[in-house]
């Protein structure tokens, strides 16, 4: 508009210097004033738009200022005494989070680091004494409640956080519940399972691990997706896992692991490498109707329960090749294994079984 203007001002200026000398004082009298209502009007224009911006870095300030002091406020509790304030710390950022998208990932990271901090679970006997136990079991409940409770894709309306990282390198997590959810990267290394998790059904878009954690009861991924590198090195689970119908795009790794309970595995897809080094079954292994696409390894793990593989899928016959393993004494009469077709059990060491490929039988 302003261009326009001032093009206007140029013609009529010219426009003046060419008509009659007569006419032309009159003429370059309305050019004049033409071309200072001109000038006032674009400052003005000029004058109203730095005060729209000024308005705009204003306010914009003023709700960054406001979020600060929320967030200021909200942490400075999750340090008080009281477990009640602390309760309503955690409200109070997740109540930012679900109005800031932008700082969903921050309040993630601040739970995490609160569960994060040592924490020793309350006796279960409802006759314990522990009541600071107890309140803090439900302030680390509120916690978790609030992270699984927004990686739910179901979750109505805008509660369902996407993308977000969660990092409980080292946590006590206890009744934790991610099932049905969609995580990005997830760390637990080190983290430790109080009582029965359930991953059910969650899918983890980016890298996870579990190396070194402790599973003190169940954990189920049942149809769990994990869409790339996996890790259960040196796990320990106490109760039943169940890994049944899961699906593992990326490289799984359950070196060193222990299975106290039964291990469970059927229809398992494992699309790339599996390795299950120096894994200990202390109950029964099942792997029936389990898809091995590619090199999978069970090189020195021991089986000390009953053992399945019916129907079990290879890549080629070289894919069990180290499935050199140790298997518990045959003498005991309980066993119904059932091994890869081409493997079979022999007499070993101190009564227990070694386990030998001895080719594929011929179709």
């Amino acid at each position: 508009m302003a261009a326009a203007g001032v093009v206007a001002f140029v013609v009529m200026v010219r426009v003046a210097a060419h008509a009659p000398v007569a006419d032309r004082p009159g003429l370059q009298i309305e050019a004049i004033k033409y071309g200072l209502g001109l000038f006032a009007a674009g400052g003005a224009a000029a004058a109203l738009l730095l005060g729209f911006r000024r308005q705009q870095h204003t306010e914009l300030d003023a709700a960054e200022r406001r979020i600060t002091d929320l967030y200021t406020k909200a942490v400075e509790q999750l340090g008080a005494e009281s477990p009640a304030v602390r309760m309503g710390g955690m409200y109070a950022l997740e109540r930012i989070a679900q109005s800031n998208v932008d700082q969903r990932q921050t309040i993630v990271n601040v739970i995490c680091a609160y569960l994060r901090t040592p924490f020793t679970p309350p006796s279960p006997d409802p006759s314990s004494a522990d009541a600071q136990g107890q309140q803090e079991l439900q302030v680390r409940l509120t916690a978790q409640s609030i992270l699984t409770g927004h990686l739910r894709p179901s979750a109505a309306g805008s509660l369902f956080w996407p993308g977000i990282d969660l990092d409980l390198t080292g946590a006590t997590l206890a009744e934790w519940r991610l099932s049905d959810a969609e995580v990005h990267k997830a760390i637990f290394t080190g983290a430790t399972f109080s009582s029965p998790a359930l991953f059910s059904d969650t899918v983890f878009t980016d890298a996870v691990t579990f190396a070194s954690a402790t599973f003190d009861a169940k954990v189920h991924f049942i149809r769990a997706i994990f869409t790339a590198k996996t890790t259960f090195e040196r796990v320990a689970v106490h109760g039943e896992a169940a890994f049944s119908g899961a699906l593992f795009h990326g490289a799984v790794d359950f070196s060193g692991a222990s299975f106290a309970a039964d291990a469970d595995w059927h229809t398992t897809t494992f699309q790339d490498d599996a390795h299950f080094t120096e894994v200990r079954f202390d109950g029964n292994a099942e792997f029936t109707r389990a898809n091995f696409a590619e090199w999978v390894t069970f090189r020195g793990s021991a089986f000390a329960g009953g053992v399945r593989f019916s129907e079990t899928y290879f890549r080629s016959d070289a894919a069990l090749a180290t499935m050199l393993a140790e298997v518990r004494p045959l003498s005991q009469d309980d066993r119904r294994d059932v091994w890869p077709p081409g493997w079979r059990l022999r007499e070993g060491t101190d009564g227990r079984g070694e386990l030998l490929f001895t080719g594929l039988p011929s179709r």
